[in-house]
Formats: C-alpha cells, sequence, structure tokens
C-alpha cells in the first residue's frame, strides 16, 4: 500500500490549465521554464521566461491569498528585475487555456 506521501510525489504539481498552456507553449516553440525558485520567500511563477525575464503566474479567480501574492511578485520584480505578468482565469476549459495562451503570448513580445 503507497503512503500518501508517496502518492503526493507522483501526482502533478501543474494544474490542468498549467498542463494545457505547457503543450501550447512547446508546440508555438516558445522556451520556457517551470518550477524557477526564486530566493524571495519561495515564489515560484508557473512560467519563466529567461530570454525575456518575464515571470508569468497563472491563478484562478478565487484564491484566498492575492495580496500576499501581489507583496511577493512585487518584491520580484524590484529585487531581480523581472517582469511579472499574472493571469487570472475562471475555471480550466479549452477556451480559457486558449484566452490564457494569447495574453503568454502577447506578454512575450
Amino acid at each position: 500500500m503507497e503512503s500518501r506521501e508517496h502518492k503526493a510525489r507522483m501526482q502533478s504539481k501543474h494544474s490542468q490549465i498549467e498542463e494545457a498552456l505547457m503543450i501550447k507553449l512547446a508546440s508555438a516553440g516558445v522556451q520556457f521554464e517551470t518550477d524557477r525558485l526564486f530566493c524571495i520567500q519561495s515564489t515560484c511563477p508557473d512560467f519563466f521566461f529567461s530570454h525575456k525575464n518575464l515571470a508569468v503566474y497563472v491563478d484562478e479567480s478565487h484564491q484566498c491569498r492575492e495580496d500576499q501574492d501581489e507583496q511577493l511578485r512585487e518584491l520580484l520584480a524590484k529585487r531581480y528585475r523581472v517582469k511579472v505578468v499574472t493571469i487570472s482565469y475562471e475555471r480550466f476549459s479549452k477556451q480559457e487555456t486558449e484566452r490564457v495562451f494569447k495574453q503568454i503570448m502577447e506578454a512575450l513580445k
């Protein structure tokens, strides 16, 4: 019988929309990183595009820690001079994935 800890390690830590966006970005030939850790109270953007020094956070609209997240992202921008983009979405769907993908591509221009 598998332990809870083992199951947690085996499960993807990316949301459905993040996984769908990874596929679309890779298909578009866009280089990106996931899980790029910055040493500011451990903030980790969903996508980091090093060639543009751009960090993208994809957040569900109903998150409860928005103020704390915003402060960390402002600090990331100031300390590392990273352009930070936050994109909210309602729920995972093909349409929302397409909309978020377009916003990411626009930010990369």
